[in-house]
């Protein structure tokens, strides 16, 4: 950033991208007035910083919704109904630290580390502990549909041989065949 502001704004602020670069050099190759700033004239040795941007964190953050189908009814009592295992949560990246979840009817939602984890894992009660090496990286029991803010913060990091941005879960429902999980965050590792 050319200019950064000292306080809350700077009418000469602009972002560039510094392309090439040698080292031991005083200078390099910048593209100028990224991210909808304007390629402005700037005097010599004015105030520059290296730093993350907006759109840095923008891209970092995520919102991504699983639709699980084929689902059936329970009890009556949230967690109860068919099992669906073998599904996977889309997480967009390996690693992610998760602070929300929406779903849109009382549900279980369990995510795990591998898919041989979540197949384990699959037949254990809702009211019994986890054991051993179980991977369970995430277990929520909703009462009803809507938000659940996390805290602290999830971590969840994909452990399967061949990672693919989405974490093995096994979820439960009780009012219908579809169920809609939600799921917000940052990414950490892609």
């Amino acid at each position: 950033m050319l200019e950064p502001p000292a306080g809350s704004s700077s009418a000469n602020l602009e972002i560039v991208y510094l392309t090439a670069y040698t080292a031991g050099q005083t200078t390099g190759t910048i593209l100028r007035g990224q991210e909808g700033t304007t390629a402005v004239g700037h005097g010599a040795g004015v105030t520059w910083q290296c730093g993350p941007t907006v759109l840095d964190y923008s891209r970092l953050r995520f919102s991504s919704t699983t639709a699980f189908t084929g689902l059936t009814g329970g009890t009556g009592t949230p967690g109860t109904g068919t099992e669906a295992g073998s599904r996977t949560i889309t997480a967009l990246s390996k690693g992610c630290r998760l602070y929300s979840l929406t779903v849109d009817q009382p549900c279980r939602v369990r995510a795990y580390a591998t898919a041989a984890q979540a197949t384990t894992d699959l037949a254990r009660s809702q009211s019994i502990d986890p054991t051993g090496n179980h991977g369970c990286l995430l277990e929520v029991v909703m009462i009803a549909a809507g938000p659940l803010v996390l805290s602290p913060a999830v971590e969840l990091v994909e452990q399967d041989t061949t990672p693919t941005g989405s974490f093995p879960c096994n979820v439960r429902c009780d009012n219908g065949s579809t169920l809609n999980v939600t799921l917000n965050g940052y990414i950490e590792e892609a």
